[in-house]
């Protein structure tokens, strides 16, 4: 599709901010996975350490969503020129 509106450096900026979205959402979800694995190596049997087992199970089928999402997101990126702009653009905004 030919844009009429959205300018290339409007599409590189989205572009961006999901790709920060989801490198957001993968460190979020690595750090709760090491809590997880942290808390269920102290914890004895029971109602807490099954809660934290299936947290930790969740976690990790999230993990492999997003690391899929970034894989499919990765060839539509704009070229490392680029993407550095929409970065340095969409910080001076407060946007990133």
């Amino acid at each position: 599709m030919t844009y009429q509106i959205l300018q290339e450096i409007e599409q590189d900026d989205a572009l961006v901010l999901t790709l920060a979205s989801q490198e957001r959402d993968h460190f979020t979800h690595t750090i709760n996975k090491q809590r997880y694995e942290t808390i269920l190596s102290s914890i004895p049997v029971g109602r807490f350490r099954d809660r934290v087992t299936h947290l930790l199970g969740e976690t990790n089928e999230r993990l492999e969503d997003v690391n899929a999402i970034i894989a499919a997101l990765t060839p539509q990126m704009p070229p490392a020129a680029r993407i550095a702009a929409s970065v340095s653009r969409l910080r001076n905004k407060g946007a990133l």
